[in-house]
């Protein structure tokens, strides 16, 4: 065993947590009032999901910006300008989260404090200096969220009024703006501004707070960034914008025909390489520059895009219309494109290590400008030959499943024996909890369906293995396996402890024995990103 220390972490979505008079979602406060908690449990990391200023799906992994952070989750209470009696937020519940009635009845307080602050300036001096700090994407951010406002708060670019749809057109139209309007422009593009010199201000509190209580701040950063961001629109050279990223077919997403069939595809621009190589990979480290500003450690999620990225020639909304098609037809469709990994997929030698190169040049930037915040990378899906080898040589920890990791005989692998550059969990944010996993292959024990049989035959003895679960010798049926229990869950987790990995994680839902999940991919509603725990 390596004598380095091993840390031990939650994740917690941070909508999911609550406090007494919240707004409907668990916010900074809620954070504030949680830290103590798990510091006394003795855990040493807190791991968040992105915390960038999301779209209309309200996915943490659809963000407006690489930079800008969500003013949903602001502590209201510790804006100067607005004072208790003010606002009456609701008791805290345990509903799901109202995304537009919350981000209504928080803008329009912050309205009013804005109003507030321009009427006094009191602290005009340090919102300068703020300004002036992060002179490289604010202008930038607070020019899209006008144009956004004027377009009910979409920040699909593409659809805009022509006289603003391209960052040329859009600069020289809110100049002229400023010049026919003059104070009111300026007063709506500084408003956004002001919300993210709040925005940081508090987060960089949280994590300096945090930090006084043992607690390290884990990060996530998409491997993508959203095609309706500012960056995409205002900073398109950095991009392949008629490229969209994604993630190869996968039959595990069964009631997913385009997935099965296609792919998934996020719609993310893919990135020009020769483009960052030539500005030595500028917008990548003010990326991470600005997340470790709040996190000590971060995930990549997906960092298998650094190395390869599964693509598609056609955007999201095509998706229905390409179901259909055959490969020959589809080709036809989009020119001669498919499908596909780039730069290359990995079919021979050659492209196998032209693929490592580029992560290497991805990742030395990450690490360059990361200092001395840990980077975990999220490598699971189909993980080529070189990617392990390659993040154990750089200090990345990647991911280990404890039910996953299988032998040549099927039978788990122990958590001992995992690298110590590992980050060891049952789950993440797109798995359900470790109760619904168990409970789910319990119940298709008897399924008529044979392959789900087999399958879950499979996976409820692994799991029993981990949990020290006695099975029958035979063919089990549901009446042979215990239902969940506490025994079974602290074994799970038990066993998840004795990790040799550097990191290992549990869901707040698993402590909880909870079996909502925060998301489930490939699908979409008020079922993803809402859930919110018991206060």
């Amino acid at each position: 065993m390596n004598e380095e220390p091993r840390h031990t972490g939650m994740l917690v979505p941070l909508w999911t947590l609550s406090h007494e008079n919240d707004f409907g979602i668990g916010d900074l406060a809620s954070l504030r009032e949680f830290i103590p908690w798990v510091a006394d449990a003795g855990i040493n990391f807190l791991q968040l999901l992105p915390i960038n200023e999301t779209d209309s799906s309200f996915s943490p992994y659809s963000a407006i910006s690489s930079v800008a952070l969500d003013p949903i989750y602001l502590d209201l209470s510790r804006i100067p300008e607005l004072s208790a009696s003010e606002f009456a937020p609701e008791p805290a519940s345990p509903g799901k989260v109202d995304y537009p009635a919350v981000r209504a009845r928080k803008s329009r307080l912050l309205r009013m404090a804005f109003i507030d602050f321009n009427d006094n300036n009191k602290r005009d001096a340090d919102f300068k200096a703020f300004r002036a700090d992060e002179a490289d994407w604010l202008p930038f951010y607070g020019q899209f969220r006008w144009l956004m406002s004027l377009n009910d708060d979409s920040s699909d670019w593409q659809n805009w009024p022509e006289e603003y749809n391209t960052p040329e057109k859009a600069i020289k139209w809110v100049q002229e703006q400023k010049e026919l309007k003059g104070e009111t422009v300026l007063y709506e593009i500084r408003y956004h501004e002001w919300v993210q010199w709040h925005c940081f201000t508090q987060w960089r509190d949280m994590a300096k707070y945090a930090a006084s209580e043992g607690i390290n701040l884990m990060g996530d950063i998409p491997v993508g960034v959203s095609y309706n961001s500012a960056d995409a629109f205002f900073e398109p050279e950095n991009f392949l914008l008629d490229w969209y990223g994604g993630a190869p077919p996968e039959t595990f997403f069964k009631d997913d025909e385009f997935a099965i069939k296609w792919g998934q595809n996020w719609g993310v621009p893919l990135y020009n390489d020769e483009y960052l190589e030539k500005t030595d990979f500028a917008w990548w480290k003010r990326r991470i520059q600005k997340h470790t500003e709040i996190f000590s450690m971060f995930r990549i999620d997906h960092i298998l895009g650094l190395y390869r990225f599964f693509a598609f020639p056609w955007p999201p909304s095509d998706n229905e219309k390409f179901l259909p098609l055959s490969m020959v037809e589809a080709k036809l469709e989009c020119k001669g494109r498919l499908p596909g990994f780039m730069p290359y997929a990995d079919d021979s030698e050659e492209h196998q290590q032209a693929n490592l190169a580029r992560g290497d040049r991805f990742i030395s930037k990450i690490i360059e400008a990361a200092g001395t915040a840990k980077i975990i990378g999220e490598d699971l899906g189909l993980v080529p030959d070189y990617v392990r080898p390659h993040l154990e040589q750089n200090e990345i920890a990647g991911f280990r499943i404890c039910h996953w990791e299988l032998d040549e005989d099927e039978m788990p692998v122990s958590p001992q024996e995992f690298s110590f550059n590992s980050f060891a969990t049952y789950s993440t944010h797109d798995h359900p909890p470790i109760k619904a996993v168990w409970e789910q292959y319990r119940e298709e024990l008897d399924s008529t369906d044979e392959e789900v049989r087999k399958n879950a035959q499979k996976n409820i003895n692994t799991l029993a293995l981990i949990a020290g679960q006695s099975l029958p010798q035979h063919e089990n049926n549901m009446e042979d396996v215990d239902r969940f229990n506490k025994d079974i869950k602290w074994k799970m987790i038990d066993y998840l402890l004795l990790a040799n990995s550097r990191y290992c994680a549990f869901m707040l839902t698993d402590l909880l024995d909870c079996s909502e999940r925060f998301n489930t991919p490939s699908t979409t509603g008020d079922h993803n990103w809402t859930y919110r725990v018991p206060h």
